[in-house]
This record gives C-alpha cells, sequence and structure tokens, in this order.
C-alpha cells in the first residue's frame, strides 16, 4: 500500500511536559486524523503511547524555540506546518480549517486565542484585551476575518507553507526567544499574505486569574518591546502605531520645555478628550456583564493603556542606556 503523507505537520516546542498534555488532549479530539504532531524539547514523563495520535517525540536540551523548531520542520512530513505553544489548547475544529484554507500553500494563516479560565477576573482581563483602544492591537485577540501585518502573527498559533521555509530560510536561532515570531514574518512579508482567521482559534493560559499577575505581565512585555524598537530599528520602525507610541510623549515633554503655557493647556485638552473617550467606552464594557463591571472594565483599561506607555519608554530609555554604556566602555577599551 502507497504511503500518504499527513495534511499537516504540527510543531510544539516543549518546555513544560505535563501541561503539554491538554494540547495533546485536544488534538486527539480533532474531526480529521491526517495530520502528525512532532514534540521537540523537554519530553520527561511523555510517551508516544499516550495518545491516540501519530506522534513524534524528539528529546532536545537547547532551550531556544526556534532550535526546537527547526528541529520539528526538519523532521515534518507534510507540506503545511502548524506551530502550537505548549500550553495551548485548539478547538475541535483546528487542524480542518487550517488545511482546508490554505490548499494552495500560498499564506500563513493565524487565529486568536481564548482564556482557558472562566473565572470572573479572568474574563474581565480578556473582555479590556478584546476592545482595540486597550493597547492599539488585535494581536491575539482579533476576530476579523483579514489580511494583517507581519508584525501580527504570533507562533504560538499559526500555519506556515513548508515551501516558505526552502524560499527564505529556517527560522532565525540568533535572535532572542521573544523575537521568534517577527524576525521570521519580517523576513517573509514580501512573499506571502498573513491572513487572520476566527475560527482558527485556541485557548491559551496567558489570562490569569489575577489583575496583579496580568499587569506585571503586561508591564515586562511592554518594557521589552520599547527595548526591541531600539535593538532592532530595521523592523519595528516600519511599524506607524509603535512609533506614535514612542515618540508621542517626548514630543509632549520637549513642548513642555519649550511652550510650558502651551503644554499645560494641551494637557487640559487631553484630559477632556480622554475622558470623553472613556465615557464613549462605557458601552463596551456594558457588553461584559452590565452596568454593575463599569467601574472595574475601565479601570482596568486605564491600566493597561498606562502600562503600555510608560513601559515602553522605559524600555527604549534602557536600551539606549545600554548602548551609550556600551560604546563608552568600547572607546575606553581601544584608548587604553
Amino acid at each position: 500500500m502507497d504511503y500518504c503523507p499527513p495534511n499537516l505537520s504540527i510543531i510544539i516546542a516543549c518546555s513544560r511536559p505535563k501541561v503539554v498534555v491538554s494540547c495533546l488532549t485536544a488534538l486527539e479530539c480533532q474531526k480529521t486524523n491526517n495530520f502528525e504532531v512532532i514534540i521537540v524539547g523537554d519530553i520527561n514523563g511523555l510517551s508516544s503511547k499516550q495518545f491516540q495520535l501519530n506522534l513524534t517525540l524528539i528529546p532536545c536540551n537547547e532551550t531556544h524555540t526556534n532550535v526546537r523548531r527547526n528541529i520539528g520542520i526538519k523532521h515534518a512530513k507534510a507540506e503545511l506546518i502548524g506551530f502550537l505553544d505548549d500550553d495551548t489548547i485548539p478547538e475541535i475544529n483546528w487542524v480542518e480549517i487550517a488545511i482546508k484554507n490554505n490548499l494552495s500553500f500560498d499564506k500563513i494563516l493565524l487565529g486568536p486565542e481564548k482564556p482557558v479560565i472562566s473565572s470572573f477576573r479572568t474574563t474581565l482581563i480578556y473582555a479590556v484585551c478584546l476592545n482595540y483602544f486597550s493597547e492599539g492591537t488585535r494581536v491575539h485577540v482579533n476576530y476579523k476575518h483579514e489580511k494583517v501585518s507581519w508584525i501580527e502573527v504570533p507562533f504560538c498559533n499559526c500555519i506556515i507553507p513548508r515551501k516558505l521555509f526552502e524560499i527564505i530560510g529556517l527560522l532565525s536561532v540568533e535572535v532572542p526567544w521573544d523575537m521568534d515570531d517577527s524576525e521570521f514574518c519580517f523576513r517573509a512579508r514580501n512573499n506571502i499574505v498573513f491572513e487572520n482567521l476566527p475560527a482558527l482559534a485556541v485557548r491559551h493560559d496567558r489570562y490569569p486569574d489575577s489583575i496583579y499577575s496580568f499587569l506585571k505581565y503586561r508591564w515586562n512585555w511592554r518594557v521589552r518591546t520599547g527595548e526591541k524598537i531600539i535593538e532592532y530599528p530595521y523592523m519595528f520602525s516600519r511599524f506607524l502605531p509603535i512609533n506614535i507610541l514612542v515618540f508621542t510623549p517626548w514630543a509632549c515633554l520637549f513642548t513642555a520645555y519649550i511652550f510650558p503655557a502651551i503644554f499645560v493647556r494641551f494637557i487640559e485638552i487631553s484630559l477632556l478628550f480622554y475622558a470623553v473617550f472613556l465615557i464613549f467606552q462605557i458601552k463596551e464594557a456594558i457588553k461584559f456583564k452590565g452596568i454593575r463591571c463599569v467601574f472595574s472594565y475601565l479601570c482596568l483599561m486605564v491600566a493597561l493603556q498606562s502600562i503600555t506607555i510608560f513601559g515602553v519608554q522605559l524600555g527604549v530609555v534602557r536600551a539606549l542606556f545600554g548602548r551609550i554604556k556600551k560604546f563608552v566602555s568600547h572607546k575606553l577599551a581601544y584608548l587604553k
């Protein structure tokens, strides 16, 4: 009997073998079974006999996710490569939708994520994240079927044609772990279309049952965003919302120094407009759980916006000082 390769190879870079069990259990329940799963990384306690899947387990001591993914790509047999995180839980028709919507292998598919937990605080956090104005982006929570930018593709939930790796190369292992997806998609941006599919959804354990934990996580994420803007300007300078986020506060400070009286009036007008903006967000807040949750919703939105603005600025300043310190050290070493 002739061998029939799978339609989809799902690669999971695993650092939490106990957590990935939920992902594999969800893949067992898929409506189609013409796919393979390749787990690369920490596989202690896992066995291919545990699951009714075409499952390959590959140990890898190197912790960089792209090293592990590249190993998975080399072992993959399908023309479509799917990437999931070890803490994602794909919906029951995830594989079917991935294959059906990329039969011509001419685009990268991505989809939104939903919270795993269903508590009030988790639902509130997710509801605020769904609002575009909370952070100025719909990355991870886009429920529109549309073409998107290269910077909006997360490797925790995406489908990539195998031929693209042959055209532009494998995933970079030189970039930090938190740029594993953006660097590749930046290289791929002229060769392919990025398409968001609301039905290609996963549940992802990134929305905790704690407001403090969520805001702390988002703060670290935004500080790191600011650092990456300085470290990799050739990539992030092309994204207009990020440029606005970076330069607007500094322009305001410059204006305050040169024209203090005008700046005070500017602040007053800005606060007035922001108050009007929050009033318009009450409708979105009521959609969450009614009028009684409006205050909680708006407070979390303000906190998230503040974290985004100040976190990015801190990251920019930290990266600039790092570069200046490195430059001075290099010059001093040269003079000696």
